[in-house]
């Protein structure tokens, strides 16, 4: 296997798909460390910074925080169960604000979507999608919505959407979806799917 030569910033940058600020930004903060220079003072590079830095750039990529990035360098060398078990914790707590991220854009995704299709129905007087943008960010936490999907084609069923789920239909005749199913029904209305089954 061919020795892996020293390489300047500019080699670095185009290796990680890396910007050159960044790179110093890294280095200024302590994530890099400090680079060999040339007598003429140009940055070199080594196999384990670039190893380093695409580490860096995956764990930004997945939405880890800096500090939690610097946290992941501190383990990545470690051995033992003890260090197997923080690094676990610490992906863990990241999966669970992942996740209600993805909870949060769900229900932004079910208000806005909503707001929408009453709109397109034209059968309000005033602007649902202004209203909602316009209502205060109390009103929606946590609350259950009762709403018609789609007001202009007086087939669809009363809707009630919870954190749970949803619910569709009257109480002799029920259908309860995942937030998952729901969303897929979302995506072929949308698409216009759903018109032609």
């Amino acid at each position: 296997m061919k020795p892996f030569s020293e390489i300047g910033i500019g080699e670095l940058s185009r290796q990680t798909q890396c910007h050159i600020e960044t790179i110093r930004y890294y280095e200024r903060i302590g994530l890099l460390p400090q680079p060999h220079r040339t007598q003429a003072r140009f940055r070199r590079y080594g196999s384990e910074d670039v190893a380093r830095l695409r580490l860096i750039r995956r764990a930004r990529h997945l939405g880890f925080s800096l500090e939690e990035v610097r946290a992941l360098l501190r383990l990545s060398g470690a051995t033992g169960d003890h260090n197997r078990t923080e690094l676990r914790n610490l992906v863990a707590k990241h999966v669970g604000d992942v996740r209600a991220t993805v909870a949060d854009l769900q229900g932004m995704d079910r208000v806005l979507s909503t707001a929408m299709c009453e709109c397109a129905s034209g059968q309000q007087p005033e602007c649902p999608i202004m209203d909602v943008l316009s209502a205060a960010p109390a009103a929606f936490a946590g609350a259950k919505e009762q709403i018609t999907f789609c007001p202009a084609c007086e087939l669809c069923p009363e809707l009630e959407i919870t954190d749970q789920g949803v619910r569709i239909g009257s109480d002799e005749n029920t259908v309860r979806l995942s937030p998952t199913e729901w969303n897929k029904i979302v995506r072929l209305i949308k698409s216009g799917t759903l018109r032609e089954v």
